[in-house]
């Protein structure tokens, strides 16, 4: 029997005692667009794989890069921070078992689908033996992910005793280092080390994050992007993107004004439908790579035919690889140990049952 139904929606519980709790539609929205643009930079990765990508759609695709991923990770770490604060047990139920189960099982389907299906990308490899091996210490494709997530998990527990500003400080001179001038040699471990902090300030400070976020206004929001614009567009006209601190510091930049706009947006207008989107994250991210390989590999042709195709064929394989994941996932959902990890596995480290999450409503 698997164990409760996980996922990243999970942990953010009421932050007063007053009143009854309410759903952060905010967070669901910010995750909506954060798998959106990952789905979008995958379809531009896919693109280029077969000759129809442009330096137009690319440098689009790299102005993406300071809120894309950084996004992901802070609103990971907004809603597993009652999960950490409830200890090892929980944590490893909840979350670390979780995404070491699913990175595990998700490998072995990687390298079986891919070694059925030609592989596109010339940048790495999948379907070999080699490539399913290297997995267990570098990480590659999307997955790399849910293992940074396994990772950030365990150290926020076996840091939570040192204080947040000894964390911060630490991760965000790692990720200084590791987005500017140090590199493993491993693009997937470079990244881990780099968007540390996102996760860690997010886990940390998650009360300050949400007070701030929830209080913001028109005004305050629009001027944090007016400052974004500034930072991003100066960083560029001086090419200085890639000097220590500057994308550390227009990554905090492009996620709060993230963050500030999905609050602003959520009160104005019905966006329902892309919370929706957000609160099946981890569906989209496991099965979007998929969907978007096929198409590249089979339909190379007539996508190529297409007008302007560089940018349409991103767009297109972004709206139809997001509602194809969510189908695809609810005609799997019962296939044990796919989206979940056993009991028998989670139980090693704790044996409680965790709450099930694709039925608890995020709190806030």
């Amino acid at each position: 029997m698997s164990a409760e139904r996980n996922d990243l929606t999970e942990g953010a519980q009421p932050v007063s005692g007053h009143g009854p709790p309410t759903r952060l539609s905010w967070i669901d929205f910010a995750r909506g667009v954060a798998i959106l643009m990952v789905v979008f930079h995958h379809a531009v990765i896919f693109d280029e794989a077969i000759e129809i990508g442009s330096s137009i759609v690319t440098k689009l695709d790299n102005l993406l890069v300071s809120v894309r991923m950084p996004l992901f990770f802070v609103c990971a770490g907004l809603l597993g921070a009652k999960t950490v604060e409830r200890g090892w047990g929980t944590t490893w139920t909840k979350r670390i078992g979780l995404f070491v189960w699913i990175y595990v099982i998700w490998s072995m389907i990687r390298f079986v689908v891919f070694s059925v299906i030609d592989w596109p990308l010339e940048s790495s490899e999948a379907g070999t033996v080699s490539s399913l091996i290297q997995s267990a210490w570098s990480p590659s494709g999307t997955l790399w992910f849910i293992y940074a997530l396994a990772i950030y998990f365990a150290v926020s527990l076996a840091t939570a005793r040192i204080p947040a500003y000894a964390v911060l400080a630490v991760s965000g001179v790692v990720s200084i280092l590791f987005s500017s001038f140090v590199t493993t040699g491993d693009y997937e471990w470079d990244s881990i080390l780099t968007y540390w902090f996102f996760f860690a300030i997010a886990l940390r400070l998650r009360g300050q994050i949400i007070a701030t976020v929830s209080g913001i206004g028109g005004g305050g929001t629009i001027f944090t992007l007016i400052l974004l614009a500034l930072l991003t567009g100066g960083s560029y006209l001086l090419d200085i993107q890639d000097s220590p601190g500057v994308r550390l510091l227009t990554g905090i930049f492009a996620v709060a004004s993230m963050l500030f706009v999905s609050c602003w947006v959520t009160k104005l207008l019905n966006t329902r439908w892309l919370q929706s989107i957000g609160r099946q994250t981890l569906q989209v991210y496991l099965l979007h790579y998929f969907i978007i390989a096929v198409a590249v590999v089979y339909m190379s042709g007539a996508l190529r035919s297409l007008p302007a195709a560089p940018l349409v064929v991103a767009v297109l394989l972004t709206t139809a690889a997001t509602p194809l994941s969510i189908g695809v996932y609810r005609l799997t959902k019962r296939v044990p140990g796919l989206y979940a990890a056993p009991e028998w596995f989670v139980s090693v480290g704790h044996k409680a049952k965790a709450a099930d999450p694709y039925e608890q409503e995020i709190r806030g």
